[in-house]
């Protein structure tokens, strides 16, 4: 996956909570030119994939949700469809913002790849480097939304979320403060249930590893003995030869 798409993914995240806390203009412009951004990053790799692949009703068919991120998260569509009128509930547009949470599914997607890695040598530190970044992340969006917490108190919270402990000492009270909960929590259990696979399966892996380096050192062995063996073989037939040679010459009677 393009570190880009990625990083505009986990970018939704952090582009709902400055919209909660941020209604100046000014602001609002800035985070319309942010949405309109991450939006279009989806967007252009699509265009690009499908610009370069050789059979793209092949390559629709695998990356449907991709297709379903970049036309419901089109910032401007629960505007318009809003003053066309098409729908007249009162909170459609707010609504329809939240669709950009599909963006996060991207992640998802295309997970794939990334679980194979994780069960790789290099993959047990992009796992931890990754839970580590999401646990930060995720205590500081919420020492901005919860009221009278600081960023350590945030991040002792993300921890205890994203471990499933959960002490209830400190607890979200907000929307969106349960939102980024439960994204932390769904990617906590997922993370430390990858950590355990990743782990066991490198366990196994260096055991059968061992196993087999005895085992082709046993054949290596028995393969030397063998050839240690052809040969004093060999060396006996060519003494008995020369022995019977000897033998043959002293015994044979003058013409």
């Amino acid at each position: 996956m393009s570190p880009l798409v990625v990083m505009a993914a986990v970018g939704v995240i952090p582009l709902l909570v400055m919209e909660e806390q941020l209604t100046s203009s000014t602001a609002v412009f800035w985070l319309g030119v942010m949405d309109w951004a991450i939006w279009g990053v989806f967007a252009v790799e699509l265009a690009v994939m499908l610009a370069v692949t050789p059979n793209r009703k092949a390559y629709l068919r695998c990356a449907w949700l991709d297709v379903v991120i970049v036309l419901a998260t089109i910032p401007l569509l629960p505007y318009l469809l809003a003053s066309l009128r098409i729908a007249r509930l009162g909170r459609f547009v707010e609504v329809m913002r939240l669709l950009r949470l599909l963006r996060l599914a991207a992640l998802a997607n295309r997970a794939g790849a990334l679980i194979q890695r994780v069960f790789g040598t290099s993959g047990l530190g992009w796992l931890l480097s990754g839970l580590i970044v999401l646990v930060v992340v995720s205590g500081t969006l919420f020492s901005f939304l919860e009221e009278g917490r600081n960023v350590p108190e945030g991040i002792w919270w993300a921890i205890v979320t994203a471990t499933t402990v959960g002490y209830g000492d400190v607890v979200p009270a907000s929307g969106l403060g349960r939102l980024v909960a439960t994204v932390l929590m769904i990617a906590g259990i997922s993370f430390i249930a990858l950590l355990s696979a990743a782990t066991a399966a490198r366990l196994v892996e260096l055991e059968t590893e061992e196993g087999h380096e005895e085992l082709l050192a046993g054949i290596r062995g028995q393969s030397n003995r063998e050839r240690e063996m052809r040969e004093e073989l060999q060396e006996m037939n060519e003494r008995l030869a020369r022995l019977e040679d000897l033998l043959g010459g002293n015994g044979r009677k003058p013409d």
